[in-house]
């Protein structure tokens, strides 16, 4: 039952994720792909230190004195010291997720479409799964791999040499969506590492914090390196859409779902979790249309609905829960 919940809670948070594209192209208007990720991300971390402390503090006020005797007992897993494993887990998401895969995502998203982003989100899944395959021995069906070869299928088709003719910029909506695929690899390996931290006991809170604080603090010295980051430059830029955009990317979108995210792999497995994101294209692809005004060319609906039928083929089979 209580994994039926957070399966329909993930649901309900693809709703969310599908308007990040949208989201994106706003702080594009306005900043580099680097500039909007390290807002976003920094945004996201400023939410979770502010929720942390706050949460930490009442828990103080509400923990009840323990007589000397409990105060050698064991403490909690993720309160003990860190393994190797541990650390090159947290430090790996942190590397890929919170930092090179949205800077790939946003450089894409910059010459492409949102729309193209919505659909290209919907291979993630299967990229989880075989990279679940991998390291964490998951299953691996006949099913997961004729739907990662049709979605591949699916991709060459959306992004053909009929996508490079179009009118966003010819030629580099292809890379851009190139770019966009290579960011699911790196947000996949939030699933895939978040799972093994969890199956050693690792919190939620403990394993998003330090990932997110390791990927930020990363962006932080590519932009140091650059020359780029000048935070006074960056508040002048900020209008009200972007300070909408940031707290649906960051805040909401990043903090609130990813460690949702980590509880829901507490219940299901990788395979269940990352499925869920199949509402993404859907919706994405919509929103783009009626906000964005983007269009919705055959080869996009043949591409789309080739990638969707790869996620069906994959999903639609018996996955055990955790």
């Amino acid at each position: 039952m209580r994994a039926r919940l957070y399966f329909l809670g993930l649901l309900l948070g693809n709703l969310l994720w599908s308007a990040h594209p949208i989201m994106g192209k706003i702080l594009l208007r306005v900043f580099t792909p680097a500039e909007a990720a390290w807002l976003r991300y920094g945004s996201a971390w400023v939410a979770f230190a502010v929720g942390f402390l706050a949460v930490k503090a009442w828990r103080r006020g509400r923990a009840p004195k323990l007589p000397e005797a409990d105060l050698a007992a064991p403490r909690p897993a993720a309160a003990r010291p860190v393994s190797g494993v541990d650390v090159a887990l947290l430090a790996l998401i942190g590397l890929l997720n919170f930092c090179l895969a949205p800077w790939l995502q946003l450089s894409g998203l910059a010459v492409s479409h949102a729309s193209d982003n919505a659909l290209i989100v919907a291979m993630e899944p299967l990229i989880t799964v075989g990279l679940a395959w991998v390291f964490l021995r998951d299953p691996l069906s006949p099913q997961d791999r004729a739907g990662f070869a049709l979605a591949l299928f699916g991709f060459c088709v959306l992004s053909g040499p009929t996508a490079m003719a179009d009118s966003v910029q010819g030629s580099l909506r292809f890379f851009g969506n190139f770019a966009l695929l290579l960011s699911m690899f790196g947000e996949s390996t939030f699933s895939v590492g978040s799972a093994k931290l969890v199956s050693r006991r690792r919190e939620p809170a403990w394993i998003f914090g330090i990932a997110l604080t390791v990927g930020f603090f990363a962006l932080t010295l590519v932009l140091l390196a650059t020359g780029r980051l000048d935070v006074s430059t960056l508040a002048a830029r900020i209008g009200r859409d972007q300070v909408i955009a940031l707290l649906w990317l960051g805040p909401v979108g990043t903090t609130a779902s990813y460690l949702f995210w980590i509880h829901a792999l507490r219940y299901l497995n990788v395979a269940s979790v990352a499925l869920s994101l199949f509402i993404q294209p859907v919706f994405g692809t919509i929103l783009a249309a009626v906000f964005l005004s983007e269009p919705i060319g055959s080869f996009k609906l043949i591409g789309g609905a080739l990638i969707l039928a790869a996620l069906a083929l994959s999903a639609f089979q018996p996955r055990a829960e955790r």
